[in-house]
C-alpha cells in the first residue's frame, strides 16, 4: 500500500494502562507486512503526527516541538522484536512532563 502513496500511521486502540507498552507489537505486524525498520518507526512518530495535522508540533525531536522519547539499552532500529523493546526500556519522557519542569 505504501507503494501506491497510502500514508501509514502507527496507532493504537489500548485504552488502559495495563496495556501500555504492548502496542509496539505493531512495529512487528508493520515490518511483518513489508515496511522497513525506519519506514516502521517513521509510521509512529513524523508520519503520525503529519496525518493527524500536527506535523508542525509533534512527531520529532526538534526545538520548539512538544515530544515524548523512550530511552532503550539496544539499539531500537537493531533490536530483533517489540518484546526485546519492551524488555530494554530504562525510562519514558512526555512532553507534558517536560512542561511541567520548567
Amino acid at each position: 500500500m505504501q507503494k501506491e502513496g497510502v500514508r501509514i500511521g502507527f496507532g493504537t486502540d489500548y485504552a488502559t494502562p495495563a496495556l501500555h507498552g504492548y502496542n509496539l507489537q505493531e512495529l512487528d505486524t508493520l515490518i511483518d507486512y513489508g515496511l522497513t525498520r525506519r519506514e516502521a518507526w517513521q509510521s509512529a512518530t513524523k508520519s503520525a503526527a503529519d496525518i493527524l495535522g500536527s506535523g508542525n508540533e509533534l512527531g520529532q525531536i526538534a526545538e520548539g516541538f512538544i515530544a515524548d522519547a523512550v530511552v532503550f539499552k539496544v539499539d531500537p532500529y537493531e533490536a530483533h522484536n517489540a518484546n526485546v523493546l519492551r524488555n530494554s526500556i530504562v525510562s519514558v519522557y512526555t512532553g507534558a512532563e517536560e512542561a511541567n519542569l520548567i
